[in-house]
């Protein structure tokens, strides 16, 4: 089995609980949310915490934690003997009570995501050329 969040497994008490009610704050531009001369400003340790349930689950199915910060919830799954490669992706990482259309929107920790990416990629390159001077 293959846990993948979605918007089905942001606990919505938690989400409103990342947004206390700050008087005389400026909101952050599509991070916080201002309604009525309040702004709820978005509480960035407490906002990863909405995922808490799922990643309960998750370690309960799998037998591993599951990551809440967002930069780490890209997921390779191999199932080698099917010869399959599995990408889980949380499409809702960026929803919440406030922000409901936000679902599937690339992180914008995609800097971190491709810099790791650079990394690994000319090593990615020798195992390929590796496998086509072997490869028939």
């Amino acid at each position: 089995m293959i846990p993948v969040p979605g918007n089905h497994d942001l606990d919505w008490g938690r989400s409103r609980l990342a947004y206390p009610t700050l008087a005389g704050a400026t909101p952050r531009k599509d991070i916080d949310f201002e309604e009525g001369g309040a702004v709820h400003v978005r509480d960035d340790a407490m906002y990863p915490r909405r995922f808490e349930p799922f990643a309960a689950f998750y370690e309960a199915v799998r037998g591993e934690p599951y990551p809440l910060d967002p930069a780490r919830q890209a997921i390779v799954y191999t199932l080698r003997d099917a010869k399959i490669l599995v990408l889980g992706l949380n499409s809702a990482h960026e929803l919440d009570h406030h922000f409901r259309a936000r679902a599937a929107q690339v992180s914008p920790r995609r800097r971190e995501v491709e810099a790791r990416r650079s990394e690994v990629s000319p090593r990615r390159r020798e195992v390929e050329a590796r496998r086509s001077e072997v490869s028939p």
